[in-house]
């Protein structure tokens, strides 16, 4: 009877031992998904627009490629799309060698910038009217471990936080725009990245390929969800994050699984209760996400209010797992505001079975010194096909009317407005949408928007 007591007690702590395993790898795991979505996404983005099969969404390393119309619902690259730029996007790896951004004069009606992103979804720098203004130039971006002599007659040099970085152009009229884009094209096109070994060769030419897909692993896991600490421990040896104190804990911490510079993620070097665990952090870190996407920390009148840290997201990596999830690419505060307004006056969500109206003073919307549009989105955060092809309205959309006072009312409904009033209409879909409003280059005011002083109006139900 003793022995059988012993055994009894020996499985009892086999089995408290193995859920304690399962417990932490679990927990550790969840962090680090959550922590490692946001460069996940910077991974399987440069995976599609390096290697993927539309010829027109691809390009080799250190070349840009854009389309040669605004976006609509047919060319769109990623959710949250604006109708407003020109985009074009390169990938660049400046581990071996510095590579040299050329920026052409720009007229001063236009606005552009270019934002260069790490592989950890902040943007470090931003060429442009806010910056440099419309003088260009000639830019070194060197990596982070390089070390070498650059040519005196740069305009100026900058320091790349990881060797794969992210560039994303955006080019617009500030004022009424012409729907003919190639002017607009032609100074996109006049923005080129040189390795610095090739700078002022007139005979360089870029590669057609960067390398070859087979020797990248998949970025897909929906199948294998281990597969995405395998990702995220690749992601993490080629692009080293920049370590802080704080960052030096969390690799730490996520070494107890496995993953960590110089360290390899090999699942089979973990039993069961390891896998366990991991697997439901995938799935819990996902939820996280997803709640944290539609209940967001600051709602001022029905418009979410973004963090101000969207951008450069520091320390706050749930902010930078949901804003790389719906918004990759959005710009820094200082550049762009974003809201977004997915309920009404009364608090109920925004259906296209209802009409809404939008009044908007002229001292909202012109706190800018670019542009200022209001979009709207279907739940996906796509564009809407609609009869008249309008996906915004704005401070560039010829035709629209004005009230006395300058304020403009905007109609959000999925049918035709009653005569007079179609010009200011932005048609919605059936089903639910959401409404976002972007002021470019916004003025000190908009600002006030992260403390609560500056709001919105509220969309109200007619």
């Amino acid at each position: 009877m003793a022995r059988n007591i012993a055994k009894n007690q020996e499985s009892d702590s086999n089995v408290l031992l193995e859920k304690c395993v399962e417990e932490n790898a679990y927990t550790i795991g969840t962090q680090a998904y959550i922590w490692g979505i946001g460069p996940y996404i910077s991974y399987s983005t440069r995976f599609t627009e390096l290697y993927g099969d539309n010829k027109n969404l691809v390009a080799p390393a250190g070349v840009f490629f854009g389309l040669n119309e605004l976006g609509n619902v047919d060319n769109t690259y990623n959710a949250m799309p604006n109708n407003n730029t020109l985009y074009a996007r390169a990938w660049a790896f400046v581990g071996n060698e510095p590579l040299i951004l050329s920026i052409p004069d720009m007229n001063p009606s236009i606005y552009y910038s270019v934002a260069l992103i790490d592989f950890y979804q902040n943007t470090f720098k931003i060429f442009g009217t806010n910056t440099i203004g419309q003088k260009g130039g000639n830019f070194a971006i060197t990596g982070p471990k390089w070390q070498g002599d650059l040519p005196s007659c740069l305009n100026g040099s900058f320091v790349a936080p990881t060797p794969w970085i992210w560039l994303l152009q955006r080019i617009a009229p500030k004022n009424i725009r012409d729907e003919n884009v190639k002017p607009l094209e032609a100074l996109q096109k006049g923005i080129l990245l040189t390795p610095l070994s090739q700078w002022g060769n007139p005979n360089y030419t870029p590669p057609s390929r960067y390398g070859n897909p087979k020797d990248q692993m998949d970025p897909d896991f929906s199948n294998d969800p281990l597969h995405f600490f395998e990702l995220l421990n690749g992601i993490i040896n080629e692009n080293p994050p920049p370590l802080d104190q704080k960052q030096e804990g969390l690799m730490a911490l996520f070494s107890q699984i496995g993953i960590s510079p110089g360290m390899k993620f090999d699942r089979d070097e973990f039993g069961s209760a390891v896998h366990k665990g991991l697997l439901r952090a995938v799935d819990t870190g996902s939820k996280i996400i997803e709640s944290a996407t539609y209940h967001a920390p600051t709602i001022l009148n029905g418009w979410t209010i973004p963090p101000k840290e969207m951008g450069n997201y520091g320390l706050k990596y749930l902010d930078r797992a949901v804003y790389a999830t719906r918004a990759i690419g959005a710009l820094p505060k200082d550049e762009v505001v974003y809201v977004t307004a997915f309920e009404d006056s009364d608090g109920n969500p925004l259906k296209g079975t209802n009409k809404y109206i939008l009044k908007l003073p002229k001292t909202i919307y012109s706190q800018h010194d670019a542009f200022w549009s209001l979009t709207l989105y279907n739940a996906d955060m796509m564009f809407v096909p609609n009869s008249i092809n309008r996906y915004q309205v704005g401070s560039q959309v010829p035709g629209l009317k004005y009230n006395e006072d300058e304020s403009i009312d905007i109609y959000l409904q999925s049918t035709t407005p009653q005569t007079g009033k179609e010009s200011n209409w932005l048609p919605a879909p059936k089903n639910s949408f959401n409404v976002t409003f972007r002021w470019y280059l916004p003025k000190k005011p908009v600002l006030g928007i992260y403390k609560g002083i500056f709001k919105l109006p509220p969309i109200q139900k007619k």
